[in-house]
């Protein structure tokens, strides 16, 4: 909400359920999980695409749900910054032990972050695939392809194009 700043957002999803001081006490706590205390009084104008997206992710962990859906969250950001976002989610997820319901159509995003990949066609599931991989997860790896391979075929039906030359 671009009337209100950093803290404000993440306190916003409280205001009403808790008192002032436990609202106090959780923003500074989501604040500074996600690295941005120093932000606090920014307003979205004044912080990076990245930060905004890591604001709004402090708003639903303030309300500290079992499972929290990201539905395309970094398709509007550069790749590095995608990136970075992307390490940051598999570092949450590590500390707080939440389940993140992480919705993409980049391959290379589903198997960078998912412990399972669910590829939907026509709202069926065309594919169910565990991933053992250990993190951090580097998109070159060998141990990678196969499994970028049989997400891409599930999706398309066949072999990718490239694998035709």
């Amino acid at each position: 909400m671009p009337w209100l700043t950093a803290g404000e957002n993440v306190a916003f999803a409280l205001k009403g359920r808790l008192d002032k001081a436990t609202i106090a006490d959780r923003t500074a706590s989501i604040l500074a999980l996600l690295g941005l205390e120093a932000f606090r009084d920014a307003y979205p104008d004044q912080i990076s695409g990245g930060m905004a997206q890591r604001i709004a992710l402090g708003r639903t962990l303030a309300l500290d749900p079992e499972v929290v859906l990201m539905d395309e969250p970094f398709g509007a950001l550069d790749s590095f910054t995608r990136r970075r976002l992307q390490d940051e989610i598999a570092a949450l997820h590590q500390r707080t032990g939440k389940t993140f319901l992480f919705v993409t159509h980049d391959v290379e995003e589903a198997l960078a972050l998912g412990e399972t990949i669910v590829v939907l066609d026509a709202g069926r599931i065309a594919d169910h695939l565990d991933i053992a991989l250990p993190r951090p997860r580097e998109t070159g790896c060998p141990e990678f392809l196969p499994l970028r391979r049989r997400v891409l075929e599930a999706i398309v039906g066949k072999a990718p194009l490239a694998e035709h030359r």
